[in-house]
């Protein structure tokens, strides 16, 4: 297993709020390979395919993803 990092930035916005927030975010993958981490993601994000979406913990929230990296474990950008 390798450890791979994810960055990526997204945009949150409440249903009830005109408020659009940006942030970064990292999360740490162990994974067999690139493929896997790939895998992972699906799981993670709703929509991968049409802009990939985190459904958040409040009626109508949602996070959209705007931009993935995906690092290998010696920093090196694979995606």
């Amino acid at each position: 297993m390798k450890n791979y990092t994810v960055r990526f930035r997204c945009r949150s916005h409440l249903e009830d709020d005109n408020t659009v927030n940006e942030e970064q975010y990292e999360m740490q993958i162990e994974a067999d390979n690139l493929e896997e981490v790939f895998s992972r993601l699906d799981e993670q994000f709703e929509n991968w395919d049409h802009g990939a979406v985190i459904p958040l913990n409040t009626p109508g929230g949602e996070m959209t993803v705007e931009t993935v990296e995906i690092l290998n474990p010696n920093g090196e950008v694979l995606y």
